[in-house]
């Protein structure tokens, strides 16, 4: 993975490709870029999608599991990260009966910045409801920018709650969660749960 980012020039020049040194001054401003990473490389499927992943989904549900053929794989800079949203409007596909797995692929401390979960915002569907309903596919098909969509130009915004997580907080209710991540560590939620 780090070898195709360094390739799309997204690791720092003249450090070492296995630090994962992102450039901040090629990755995008807005401080994260949606990787077109090989989705067939097989440590990458085994980790997401290996018994174990799975295997625990099995088990959760109480049935077989599946997950979306796409791997929504982020590269986040140091800096304003990304703007608070729900999953739903990005990925629901008509349904909240899907969970989010979020994983980091290497040691996130405080001052880097890891995920952020609002508390308890997975019960704020009533109050959520015009944004909930929001699906960026639909949008981008068929709103008023879709032809600007088809021609590559991505529609900023459209997806977003809030690009000032303390005013959703006093907006909302409830703190911001998140902690120090290590390798591996995994972190699942719901459709509905505001995040950044």
């Amino acid at each position: 993975i780090l070898n195709q980012l360094d390739e799309a020039r997204h690791i720092r020049p003249g450090t070492p490709v296995d630090h994962g040194v992102v450039d901040t001054e090629n990755v995008t401003k807005g401080g994260a870029w949606m990787s077109r990473l090989d989705q067939k490389n097989p440590a990458l499927l085994d980790l997401l999608y290996g018994p174990r992943m799975m295997g625990f989904f099995d088990n959760f549900f109480g049935g077989k599991a599946t997950h979306y053929d796409y791997t929504w794989f982020r590269v986040v800079r140091p800096g304003p990260g990304t703007p608070c949203h729900c999953d739903i409007v990005y990925m629901g596909r008509g349904t909240f009966n899907l969970f989010t797995v979020w994983t980091p692929l290497g040691d996130i401390s405080l001052e880097m910045g890891g995920l952020m979960v609002l508390e308890n915002s997975h019960r704020l569907r009533d109050r959520l409801q015009r944004y909930l309903t929001r699906d960026v596919d639909v949008y981008c098909s068929n709103g008023p920018r879709a032809e600007a969509v088809a021609s590559g130009k991505w529609v900023r915004g459209f997806g977003q709650l809030s690009k000032n997580p303390p005013q959703l907080r006093q907006s909302l209710g409830g703190r911001w969660l998140t902690s120090e991540y290590a390798m591996g560590d995994i972190v699942i939620f719901s459709m509905g749960t505001v995040h950044c």
